[in-house]
């Protein structure tokens, strides 16, 4: 899992122990109030690995698949240690990226409705990686990421930048093998639907993947909790409260 002479951020098979982490560099989780061993719990290795995946793919390199497996058996160990219904979320943090964060956030909230299902491990996989690499298009339409970070409204080009994503996400994906065709249908169709800001348009005349529908809605789900440019996070309630409101418009799948 390392390269270049780097650490690999994931340990193979059992995880070790998360008490190890340096806790001044370490990225914080909370496991929700009112559950079993409530408090702070490391993701930092994930996190560390998600951001050597990134740059990797920023780069050009080889695809790191192995890599992305690893850090979705990790998130799967952590999520078995959790009572059903509940997800960690990262403490946030000026330090920490958001599309990294995001990428994970998307990720352990589709393994956590994989484990709450008892979906057998090869869809809790496609599942976990479709949520990983969901946005993966955005290293591609946005690699410095300014028009993620910009808190107005986006220009035309911003706006032709971010909505090329789907596609050149899905053309990564597919590229980079079998193992990562749900997660290519879902990079592309995502952010499809019957919304007026719904992309790209079906040719099809059918809806996305249901796959597609679930990580949209747990994608948005984590957009609404977390810190934006032109936005302090909402809470819990008044995240729902925009999800309820978009299902009844019909841009939030239900």
């Amino acid at each position: 899992g390392s390269a270049q002479g780097s650490r690999s951020a994931i340990a193979w098979g059992p995880v070790r122990p998360r008490d190890e982490v340096d806790t001044r560099t370490r990225a914080d989780a909370r496991r929700p109030e009112g559950t079993p061993g409530a408090g702070e719990i490391s993701l930092a290795e994930e996190v560390e690995a998600v951001t050597w995946i990134w740059n990797r793919i920023r780069e050009g390199s080889r695809f790191p698949l192995a890599e992305a497996e690893g850090v979705i058996r990790s998130l799967g160990v952590l999520l078995r240690a959790l009572p059903p219904g509940t997800v960690p979320r990262i403490r946030e943090s000026p330090l920490l990226d958001y599309a990294h964060t995001h990428a994970l956030h998307t990720a352990l909230l589709a393994l956590g409705w994989a484990r709450d299902l008892a979906l057998p491990p090869s869809e809790a996989m496609g599942l976990g990686l479709s949520g990983l690499f969901h946005d993966v298009g955005l290293l591609l339409a946005d690699p410095d990421g300014r028009h993620l970070a910009h808190p107005g409204p986006l220009d035309e080009h911003g706006v032709l930048a971010v909505r090329s994503h789907p596609t050149l996400g899905a053309k990564l994906l597919v590229e980079a093998g079998a193992p990562l065709a749900l997660a290519a249908t879902v990079a592309f169709e995502h952010h499809m639907g019957t919304g007026p800001e719904a992309y790209p348009a079906s040719g099809s005349g059918r809806g996305p993947h249901p796959a597609a529908r679930l990580i949209q809605l747990l994608s948005t789900w984590d957009a609404l909790r977390s810190t934006r440019p032109h936005r302090a996070a909402l809470s819990r309630d008044a995240a729902l409260l925009v999800l309820a409101e978009g299902a009844e418009e019909g841009w939030v799948p239900v």
